[in-house]
Order: C-alpha cells, then structure tokens, then sequence
C-alpha cells in the first residue's frame, strides 16, 4: 500500500511538472496566449510546484501571522512594545530602540567563549536558513538573503544573552559544582570548568541597560511571548551549543523557564525537557499542560430523594381561590430558567451554581493552572493572579493553539472557555476571589469580567473529547437533578434578600391557616357533632 501511494505521489508530481512543462514548450496561440499571458501561467505553476514540494516535506509553518478573525478583537495583544524578534515585525519605528542594546548583547555574548568569532555564528546560522525560513507562514522583506541569516543571529545571540544574564547566580554555582563532581580531574576537564565559569559569569564591563530595570524585564519577557515574534527554537539551540564550553542537557530551556517563571501563571515544575519545541511561547505552552489530572467521578446523587407528590385538592372547593390569592401574593420572578443548560452557555455561571448548591474551593495542592476538579458538588479550581499583561499571554497562547495544534491539544483555550462560562458579571468574579481562586491585582472585578468575555471571541472550540469534557458533563448531570433546580430556584426567587423571605413565611401562615379552616369547615359534614367534640376534647 505504501508503494502504491507513493507511485500516486510520483505520478501527481510527474503531471505537475509535465503541465509545467506543456505550458512553457506549447506554441501559444496569437488570439489566446500571449507572453504575459505565458509569463503569469508559468510564474502560477511555479507557485503550485513550490507549494506540493512543501506539503510532501511535511514541514508545515511554526510562527504564524495571528489570524484576523482573532486578531481583530485587540490587535494590540499581538504586537511588540520593546523588542522585535524574527521577520514579521522587524524595521518598525517605535521598536528601533532595542537594535542598538542587541548589538551590545552580540559584543558580550562573543566576549563569553572567544573561540568562536562572530563569522562562525553567521556562517552555522547560513546553513540553517532555509530550514528556519520555511519555519514562517508568510513571506516578508526580511525572510530574503544576507538579511535574514544577520537578523536571525543578532536576535538569537541577543535572546540567549539575556537568559543568561537573568539566570540566577546560585544555580550558576550550583551548575558548576555539579560539572565538577561529575568531570575527572585532569588538566583537560580543570580548562573545561574554567571555561564554562568564564561562560556564566563573563561581566560585560557596562551597565546593563535591560535588566538593570525591572519593568523594562517584565515587558522585554511579554514579547519574547508573542506568537508573531518568534524565531525557531533550533537556531537558539545551536547558538548555545557552539558556545556553550560543556555539553548540559536542556539547560537553555531551564534558563528560558526560569526567565518566564514570574508570569503570575502557576505550572507544573516537574517537566520533561524533549528537543522539539517550536519556540520559546511553545516552550512555555508545553510547560503549562503537562497532564492535568480531573476528577472522573460522577457525584452520587442516588441518595437524594425523588418527589412525585401530586395533592388532589379540587375536592375541597374552598381551598382554589385560596390558593389563586397566594399565587398573586408571592413574589413572582421573571427571570430565566435559573439552570437551563440547553442555552448557549455550557455551564451556568458561577453565581447561579452557588445559589444551586455548588461550592468552590481553591485546588491548593495543585500547581498547573489546567488543573479543575468537580466531585460532589464542589469545583476546586486552581488560583491563579490576573496581572496587567495576563490578556496578552492568554490571547496569544490562544492564537497559537487555533493555528497550529491539533484540537485535542487546544487545552488552554478548554481552560479559558470554561472560566469563560463561570465569569458572566461582576458578582461571579467576587465570588471566585472570595474563595481564594482569581487575585485581581491592577483592576476591578469589572475588568476581569471583561477579559473573560472577550478571550474567546472569533474562536473554534469543541469541549468534545477536551480534558475538561467529564468536569462539564459531571456539573450538567448535577444541574440537571429536578431537587438541585427546585432547591436552586427556591434560594434565587425566596432568599435573596430578606423581603422576599418575609412574603415567603407570610404566605406560608396564610396557607396553614386556610388550610386549618378548611378542615374545621369539612369535617363536621362527615363526623357527626358529639363525636367531632369527643374529638376536640
């Protein structure tokens, strides 16, 4: 069957060429094909054989331009405010600021290890050009030439130079005591731990004009996370390898998540490191759902009991208009269903599961943001700190999801549609910060409710078969028990403020006492009234 289908890929690849060909040798035709006609038909085959040469490399594009659908809501959320890395927004005016601080980077960066010149760099990064090209989903100016392999070293050396200044010194001593257990003695390894010292701790002689600010580091980070400024995670690789005096597994990616890791976002530490990340935001993605764990138990709700009363009072004539005034008299409600979850949420929001007898509590053992449980009523939420730049991050590790990951690893946009769903108003976020699961720091709930609403806008999403689809499921079933909708309806219509409880317990009495007369005028019709006062006393 292989053979089979790759005789159909050479046979489809003969045909392209083969009309190629046709087109270009056929004599054309005065009335019909003239040369530009020619030229257009020749430089469209082109394209087409450029494109069918791509698909069957299976290398599809890594770094995307945001789709406009998703971009459109804030396009602000996806563009650089300091640095541009890679092509898409390089040679912008309002970012031509960092160009020079990159070229000081270069210079220390080339003062770490000098058996490597700037030229060896250049010439590592031109053999990988093409690789790395192929790497972007669309074609700009500088994907061309000598341009491309300069700026894809100047902002590599650049990326690799500040992991290396922000790494802590403790673990750089750590590090290099470790080298040292680990390599012999001799005079061999002694130059390599001297080496890889003078890597770690090389001084560039000049105030460092990044991180000696903490804002500039905070915003410098928020860009290295955009998903149209990226280069491929490769060419940092190699750039480290070739300076990097001693061969430490993964190290590169330990230094770029412990750059990232103050992004009010908890993940889970213990992490796999494996050698095909795309860039440093799918670096940070993957580090973010390593295998959050769900509770698949469904809450047991055989011991709740089913009513089927059916009172058959139309034998008491008395009792219908009664119980037609008690009607008028209770305060009626003209709200929604309260748990219709037949409507276009999933889920209710998270006010309306509260008055149905839902809790929420923070997952406090866990530390991946991804991690939601529900058993018995209770949702456990991981906390987690919405921070000024939380929108960016969310957004583009939407937009990278949408375009390039299959659906079933689209967890972080599950995550953020399910928040989503339980952040409807204001009073849903006070709720979830009363209980110790979102920290609202820069703004108000009604901001948060506004980050919420937004996300998801212009999406695809389909919590089928998402790690979240038994969390949904196990809260429907329990919105959906007819005792959970009563008793939901009674708190909403009767206890949410005290008037209505008042009407409530004031109804109640008149229907007790209407009922109590009812009784005393029925029953001396069928008792007779020496037996009725027998009864009495």
């Amino acid at each position: 069957m292989a053979a089979s289908l790759k005789m159909s890929d050479d046979k489809q690849e003969t045909e392209i060429e083969e009309g190629a060909n046709t087109s270009t040798n056929a004599s054309p035709r005065p009335s019909c094909l003239t040369p530009d006609r020619q030229a257009l038909a020749d430089s469209i085959m082109e394209s087409v054989k450029a494109s069918v040469s791509k698909l069957r490399r299976g290398d599809p594009p890594t770094i995307y331009i945001v789709p406009q659908i998703i971009r459109r809501v804030k396009e602000v959320a996806y563009e650089p405010r300091m640095v541009s890395i890679g092509p898409y927004h390089n040679g912008k005016e309002r970012l031509q600021g960092m160009e020079e601080n990159k070229l000081l980077y270069l210079h220390s960066f080339l003062s770490r290890n000098p058996d490597h010149r700037l030229v060896d760099y250049l010439e590592a990064i031109e053999e990988l050009k093409d690789k790395a090209r192929s790497c972007y989903s669309e074609k700009v100016g500088p994907l061309m030439g000598n341009e491309f392999v300069k700026m894809m070293v100047l902002d590599a050396c650049f990326i690799v130079e500040i992991l290396l200044r922000f790494y802590p010194r403790c673990r750089k001593m750590k590090l290099v005591k470790q080298q040292r257990e680990e390599l012999e003695q001799n005079e061999e390894d002694l130059g390599l731990i001297s080496a890889m010292k003078k890597f770690l701790f090389h001084s560039n002689g000049f105030e460092d004009p990044i991180l000696s600010t903490i804002g500039m580091v905070y915003l410098l980070g928020c860009d290295m996370l955009l998903l149209e400024n990226q280069i491929p995670f490769f060419l940092l690789q190699h750039i480290f390898k070739m300076a990097c005096p001693v061969k430490v597994p993964h190290l590169l990616e330990k230094m770029a998540l412990d750059f990232f890791e103050s992004r009010s976002m908890p993940w889970n530490e213990k992490i796999e490191m494996n050698d095909s990340y795309y860039h440093l935001l799918h670096l940070f993605h993957s580090h973010l759902l390593l295998t959050p764990t769900n509770s698949k138990e469904e809450p047991n709700l055989s011991c709740i009991p089913k009513f089927k009363l059916k009172p058959n009072l139309s034998c008491i004539p008395k009792i219908k208009p009664v119980l037609n005034k008690l009607k008028n008299l209770l305060p009626c409600s003209n709200k929604a269903p309260l748990l219709n979850t037949k409507r276009r949420r999933m889920i209710p929001h998270a006010t309306d599961l509260q008055l149905a007898g839902f809790k929420f509590k923070k997952n406090e053992k866990s530390n991946n943001i991804l991690n939601v449980k529900f058993s018995h009523g209770v949702l456990e939420i991981t906390p987690f700190l919405i921070g000024d730049n939380s929108e960016t991050l969310f957004r583009n590790l939407i937009a990278f999801e949408q375009c390039r990951l299959k659906a079933k690893f689209h967890v972080f946009t599950t995550y953020l549609v399910f928040m989503d769903c339980l952040v409807n108003t204001s009073k849903d976020v006070a709720l979830l910060h009363h209980n110790g699961i979102i920290d609202n720091l820069p703004g108000s709930d009604d901001d948060v409710t506004h980050l919420f609403n937004r996300l998801c806008i212009g999406i695809f999403h389909n919590f089928k078969g998402s790690y979240l689809s038994d969390v949904k499921d196990n809260v429907q079933k329990h919105c959906e028990n007819k005792w959970n909708k009563w008793r939901a309806s009674l708190k909403r219509d009767y206890f949410t403020n005290p008037w209505s409880f008042i009407s409530l317990m004031a109804a109640s009495i008149l229907l007790l006492l209407t009922i109590t007369q009812t009784f005393f005028t029925v029953f001396p019709y069928y008792r007779p009234r020496s037996q009725f006062l027998i009864i009495m006393f």
